[in-house]
């Protein structure tokens, strides 16, 4: 199921955990997991972009658009293809940006779970007991190829929409949906982790409030926005804002 006010919930649950954080002084576990996102962050994007020129163009050359567009000397249908190039561009680095997140959920897979953990010690008097490090990173490795596979099946199909015309205009939209999406379950599970449910029962349960797990990628996305500052706090934000979510669920 699928709902708006999940989606407004979990936004909200941002504010709530910047008020948390700022009165439990919690910047410390903020930083170690922002300072290893931003590293990635940008030497993966760097190496994405140059990835998805490289292959635009091997695409272009293939096909003989580039021939085609000097026959034609038309400004209109250069302009059409940049926009083209551009949509696939960004496809791209939404498939390989997911891949460093995954990467990211499940390296820092243990620090995230103390943080659910510390997060729910604040709102509940009794702290829950965190799992085995161990078992926390097998369980969130399994979890980000099971959603990695179902994310690179959806990214393929707008990967070949984005050379439709007019259709691909959208494709780079629907990615960042889906982008937020995956992120967010995979934040939420952390939480889930906490309430003891199984592997199955976190999977059912968020898939059955798909709305927080959106809403929850959706303001971390939009952090990334944010140079340096929403790289450094986005990953830790998030996981408190989901940890809060799920309390107010339960």
């Amino acid at each position: 199921m699928f709902s708006f006010r999940e989606v407004i919930r979990a936004i909200r649950c941002y504010g709530l955990a910047h008020t948390l954080i700022r009165r439990h002084r919690l910047w410390k576990w903020i930083l170690l997991p922002g300072l290893v996102f931003m590293g990635l962050f940008c030497i993966g994007t760097w190496l994405v972009w140059i990835a998805s020129d490289l292959v635009t163009t091997d695409i272009y050359s293939s096909l003989g658009v580039s021939r085609w567009i000097q026959r034609l000397e038309s400004g209109w249908v250069s302009f059409f293809l940049i926009l083209l190039g551009v949509s696939v561009r960004l496809v791209f680095f939404s498939f390989f940006f997911s891949l460093l997140k995954y990467l990211l959920v499940i390296v820092l897979a243990p620090y995230f779970e103390r943080m659910a953990s510390l997060t729910e010690s604040f709102i509940n008097p009794m702290e829950p007991r965190p799992a085995h490090p161990q078992l926390v990173t097998q369980t969130a490795a399994i979890l980000a190829g099971r959603n990695s596979a179902i994310q690179t099946m959806a990214i393929a199909l707008l990967l070949a929409l984005s050379f439709i015309p007019l259709a691909g205009w959208v494709t780079p939209l629907l990615c960042f949906v889906v982008e937020c999406y995956f992120f967010g379950f995979a934040i939420l599970d952390h939480g889930c982790r906490l309430h003891r449910l199984s592997y199955s029962q976190s999977i059912n349960f968020i898939s059955d409030h798909r709305g927080l797990a959106l809403g929850n990628g959706l303001v971390f996305y939009l952090l990334m926005f944010i140079p340096v500052a929403g790289w450094i706090l986005g990953p830790g934000y998030a996981v408190v804002a989901a940890t809060i979510s799920l309390r107010q669920k339960s």
